[in-house]
């Protein structure tokens, strides 16, 4: 566990070898840009990605940056610093102590959660997105480990395996076939009494405009929480519509499904 003001950050690789960002085959600075000086360690994360990012798309290289690199490329947040509403109203029902946050992107619920006095781990696929976590958690100093990897690889290594007093899943849309893998074996890792915290769009989001996938295979209904997160007892669990402003990716009117159940 980090000291209190600090953060660490875990690569893995394809194989789930976690180590440096040398050591884990991700590319180096090349150097072929003028980059302004950097103000922090996390500044110098950031100018890194967002470079890589620009080199990729002039190089042609055939490893291009994923999806939310990209996103997270641009200054400032694109879900905003300020936690998801569900999360922060519910806060009261988490167990206190260890916190896997599952694709926590920029970090804004990791972060809540760290300054909540919980001890967070951030997991995502976005190294961009995770500097930028990084960077919030230390503006409020607080301590915020964080992972780079794609959640289906990392529920099979030895750092998922907890145990976890609580997951937190917001907005974190993954296929069925991927979620059969990753939503199991993190209930065997939650620690007795634990939360399993979950809110995600359902399919009858799509086609409104204010946020979401458009693939039903990554939204998530009522039923299929309570099937895909069986063994957990239900404390809540209800579709509904709502205004979810966060950022200028979730800015509307929608419908969601929230879940907040505990492991015997």
């Amino acid at each position: 566990m980090p000291p209190v003001g600090s953060v660490s950050t875990t690569y893995l690789d394809q194989a789930g070898t976690s180590g440096s960002r040398a050591a884990s085959g991700l590319p180096r600075h090349t150097g072929t840009e003028a980059l302004a000086p950097p103000a922090t360690e996390w500044d110098i994360e950031l100018t890194y990605w967002r470079s890589t990012i620009r080199l990729a798309k002039l190089c042609g290289m055939n490893q291009q940056p994923n999806l939310w690199d990209e996103r997270y490329g641009n200054e400032g947040f694109v879900f905003g610093t300020e936690p998801n509403d569900f999360l922060r109203d519910s806060l009261s029902q988490l167990q206190p102590g260890a916190v896997c946050c599952i694709g926590d992107g920029e970090g804004r619920n990791g972060v809540f959660l760290a300054r909540a006095g919980f001890s967070v781990t951030s997991v995502d696929l976005s190294a961009v997105g995770l500097a930028k976590a990084a960077k919030l958690a230390d503006s409020h100093g607080v301590a915020l480990s964080t992972i780079v990897s794609d959640l289906g690889q990392w529920v099979g290594t030895a750092e998922a395996a907890g145990p976890w007093n609580d997951v937190v899943s917001i907005f974190c849309h993954m296929p069925s076939a991927v979620r059969a893998v990753v939503y199991p074996k993190l209930i065997a890792a939650m620690a007795p009494g634990a939360v399993f915290l979950l809110e995600a769009y359902t399919p009858d989001q799509i086609g409104r405009g204010t946020g979401g996938p458009g693939d039903p295979d990554l939204l998530l209904t009522a039923s299929q929480a309570r099937q895909e997160l069986d063994g957990l007892m239900f404390e809540h669990l209800e579709e509904l519509e709502r205004n979810v402003v966060e950022g200028e990716l979730h800015t509307g009117t929608a419908v969601v499904v929230q879940c907040i159940a505990r492991k015997a």
